[in-house]
């Protein structure tokens, strides 16, 4: 087997739209704030935004200001991962906090989410593979 430590993709969300985080109250944060619920969910806001995980996946609400009718949440979820087009064992997995990343094993890769008080940063790591090739990823996302 192959040893491949690299990162493959990136998606980074953040929100530029003002120094509050909706429903919390909280102004001129110094680190994310974290909590978790009871079935394993994890909470997290920085400045402008909030973020959940859960093992259906991330969502994403960025703050659009208090003047914003309501939130408008984005939804991601990894769906599918190919080798030269043939499909990679992809598991379901619950969330795991590591520090300031939220990690998902899912079987053929491992799925990070790097938070920082100004956003979240989508990674995937591969620590082996069973040859070399293209790698294609499949994200569903549901958003307005």
């Amino acid at each position: 087997m192959n040893r491949i430590a690299s990162r493959v993709l990136t998606l980074l969300l953040s929100s530029a739209a003002a120094a509050q985080v909706p429903d919390l109250g909280v102004h001129d944060l110094d680190a994310p704030l974290w909590d978790r619920r009871p079935r394993g969910e994890i909470l997290v806001a920085g400045r402008d935004y909030k973020a959940e995980f859960s093992a259906a996946g991330a969502r994403f609400v960025p703050f659009l200001g208090s003047d914003a009718p309501r939130n408008l949440p984005l939804d991601l979820a990894l769906a599918a991962v190919e080798l030269d087009g043939r499909p990679l064992e992809l598991r379901n997995a619950a969330p795991e906090r590591k520090g300031e990343t939220v990690a998902y094993a899912r079987g053929a890769c491992v799925e990070d989410w790097v938070v920082t008080l100004d956003g979240i940063e989508q990674r995937f790591r591969f620590d082996e593979l069973p040859a070399r090739g293209a790698l294609t990823l499949a994200v569903a996302a549901r958003g307005e």
